[in-house]
């Protein structure tokens, strides 16, 4: 199994979301979520393919495709598209817990905890950095409860 194709932390969770289940919580579309999968930069647990068939969605990939359209939406209304969905998806792919700022600049993005690491990060990119606040995400498991 090579680390695209790595399971998440979370994919033990038993609920699982179709494709249409994602789209509506990221806020991404079809043709996005399709194309983050053929890429890699988003693995769903059940990667099925084939006319047909349907991929399956964790509540932790779920979030992993919230924090990808941001990024992605980020990166097109700022003319910064040079950033790699790839690598944004590596960064938040293994956490556990979810959790966290997402700070992205020209190098490999960072997950920082405490405020100052935030502050040292921002001071070293500049005003070129994105950041994302991976607590704003919601989870997928509650907006399910409460349908």
């Amino acid at each position: 199994m090579s680390s695209s194709q790595a399971q998440t932390p979370l994919a033990a969770d038993t609920a699982q979301f179709s494709t249409t289940d994602v789209m509506r919580f990221s806020g991404a579309t079809f043709r996005r979520l399709d194309h983050w999968c053929r890429i890699g930069a988003l693995v769903p647990t059940v990667n099925a393919r084939g006319s047909g068939s349907r991929r399956r969605y964790t509540a932790h990939e779920a979030r992993c495709a919230w924090v990808i359209r941001v990024a992605q939406d980020l990166a097109d209304a700022t003319s910064r598209g040079g950033r790699s969905i790839t690598m944004v998806a590596d960064a938040v792919r293994h956490l556990d817990p979810w959790g966290g700022t997402l700070v992205i600049g020209s190098g490999a993005p960072l997950v920082v905890e405490h405020a100052l690491a935030l502050l040292d990060a921002l001071a070293e990119l500049g005003p070129a950095a994105v950041v994302i606040d991976l607590d704003a995400c919601p989870n997928p498991l509650a907006q399910e409860a409460a349908a």
